[in-house]
């Protein structure tokens, strides 16, 4: 799933493969003033009644402020009850970035969630990958087409099949069409 914002507030965009045994959806929010990761009991649902229908799928969150920092948790519920927790988004609210670029992931080092923040000058084609120190592939981010603007993703230190990554240093590498960049950081368990 996505998030963007514009005048009317935060969009959250998402779509399904298959929804046989989905009930609906809930999203769950948090807010930061001083940019830090909140903890899970601060993160609150924000839908009045569970999300239903068929995919792709709308939210829009009317009640953001500029200036602040808010993280989403998307959930989905099936019909035995089980409850999906999906990868945390966040959106830093403030103007358009004024050129490219991929800040310092915060906290770092970290455990066991870390907040990588990047800024787009246009929309471009956006890669967003997570390396090894021996330069292989461990989680891909993002892989899609992007608007200008400031994006920033948590990363809880799992590779791409959902396992837990070992303690080290890791490199994260932004590429766009134009642009190119990487930074490393280090997760400690």
């Amino acid at each position: 799933y996505e998030l963007k914002w514009n005048d009317s507030g935060a969009i959250l965009h998402w779509e399904t493969d298959y929804e046989n045994s989905l009930v609906g959806f809930n999203i769950w929010r948090a807010s930061s003033v001083d940019g830090e990761i909140p903890a899970l009991e601060n993160y609150k649902k924000i839908n009045y009644k569970l999300i239903k229908g068929h995919s792709p799928y709308l939210f829009l969150d009317r009640n953001i402020q500029n200036g602040i920092t808010y993280y989403y948790f998307l959930e989905d519920i099936d019909t035995r009850g089980f409850n999906k927790y999906h990868p945390a988004l966040c959106l830093d609210v403030n103007n358009l970035p004024q050129q490219y670029s991929l800040e310092q992931n915060v906290p770092n080092p970290f455990n066991p969630m870390t907040k990588i923040v990047y800024a787009l000058l246009e929309d471009t084609m956006v890669q967003l990958n997570i390396y090894n120190a021996k330069g292989q592939l461990i989680n891909e981010l993002v892989d899609e087409r992007k608007k200008a603007g400031c994006y920033a993703i948590l990363w809880d230190g799992k590779d791409g099949n959902g396992k837990d990554v070992a303690s080290g240093v890791y490199i994260y590498i932004l590429k766009t069409d134009t642009y190119y960049q990487e930074k490393s950081m280090i997760l400690l368990k």
